[in-house]
């Protein structure tokens, strides 16, 4: 328990902890939210009535290979139960028509290289190429998320895009929410695709979304998303 005190999440095990229905309600009454592993092999139902209580959910790999069973279908099978139960205990995802779990969806990536003297430009060129391929223009996008490697070149792919200020980083970018070193992409789609939701919740018009990194030496990368509903 005193561990507790400076943890945000603690995070436990359903086979390995012997009674999670306890363990959780101390949890929470230190302050913390819970997270906890599922191990993909054992059957979901019993932890269904403890799923309001819960803050994060992982379904977890094990070995040797899921007893003979593909990853995906494992996974998807514990997915298509909680996905049976979201009303009750507030899921938010779909189970796409490919049968995967879909969030949104990639609709074009691109990547480019401009001269390293004015390095932090890379995503325009390929927020450029990525919509071409998409179709789409700039004025179809309803959200963006910039990496933000540093103020000014936020700013200049703003500029150079013509891209809307009020629709980009709309959260706070790299300056207020940090810069986290090797998973910036993984961050700012994350928080792209959870924004577009929350905000197509409360009646928004949400479709496409754009984020870009800009790249040491001069490169860019951007990705146009899809919103599934």
């Amino acid at each position: 328990v005193p561990l507790f005190a400076n943890a945000d999440m603690i995070i436990v095990q359903d086979d390995t902890t012997p009674d999670l229905a306890a363990t959780i309600a101390r949890i929470r009454s230190a302050g913390c939210e819970v997270g906890v592993g599922v191990n993909p092999e054992r059957p979901l139902e019993p932890l269904l009535p403890l799923l309001a209580q819960i803050d994060l959910l992982l379904l977890l790999a094990v070995a040797p290979g899921f007893g003979g069973q593909a990853f995906n279908s494992v996974v998807l099978e514990k997915a298509r139960t909680l996905a049976a139960h979201r009303a009750e205990i507030g899921l938010d995802f779909a189970i796409g028509v490919d049968g995967g779990i879909n969030a949104a969806t990639i609709g074009a990536a691109a990547a480019a290289g401009v001269d390293p003297r004015v390095m932090g430009l890379g995503p325009v060129n390929a927020t450029r190429k990525a919509l071409q391929r998409a179709g789409l223009t700039i004025d179809d996008i309803d959200l963006a998320e910039l990496n933000e490697a540093f103020a000014v070149q936020a700013l200049a792919v703003l500029r150079e895009l013509e891209l809307n200020e009020e629709i980009t980083n709309v959260n706070g970018g790299a300056i207020a929410l940090g810069h986290p070193l090797g998973c910036s992409g993984a961050r700012i789609l994350t928080t792209l695709i959870h924004e577009m939701h929350r905000r197509a919740d409360a009646g928004e018009s949400m479709r496409y979304g754009l984020a870009t990194l800009c790249v040491g030496v001069g490169q860019g990368e951007a990705t146009v998303i899809e919103l599934v509903r």
